[in-house]
């Protein structure tokens, strides 16, 4: 999890140093490039309408969390958590994009590659004895 949060908050920050009103002219390349990270499934950039403007093709075939968008854009205030996907808990956390007068502009969500697998307590022991 630390390393999903570095990482999206390192964007985040890089992103309000641009003071670029225009991020989305960003998000191919740069969803392309973190997803080769490690530990890193994907990364989603959402528009001002908190609609997918561009996302990892490693994303293209998994299940995204159900988050309020639009509220992270209009409060400007990031969100993170676990969601299930095929059994497994992963991470995510999504920031939001300031324009460079401080307004929401859109979002990104970094989605974690390293899923929490669910083990029952029993499974545990009867694999263990």
């Amino acid at each position: 999890r630390h390393e999903v949060a570095a990482i999206s908050r390192t964007l985040q920050v890089t992103l309000d140093i641009a003071g670029d009103d225009a991020p989305w002219r960003y998000f191919d390349r740069l969803a392309t490039s973190i997803s080769s990270f490690e530990n890193i499934l994907g990364l989603v950039f959402y528009d001002h309408e908190g609609r997918a403007a561009a996302m990892s093709t490693s994303l293209r075939t998994h299940r995204l969390p159900e988050v309020d968008v639009r509220m992270v854009i209009r409060t400007r205030t990031p969100e993170e958590g676990m969601f299930s996907e095929d059994g497994a808990q992963r991470y995510y956390r999504i920031e939001p994009i300031s324009s460079s007068s401080g307004t929401g502009i859109g979002a990104f969500l970094v989605l974690e590659d390293f899923p929490i697998l669910r083990v029952s307590f029993a499974d545990a022991h009867c694999r263990c004895c």
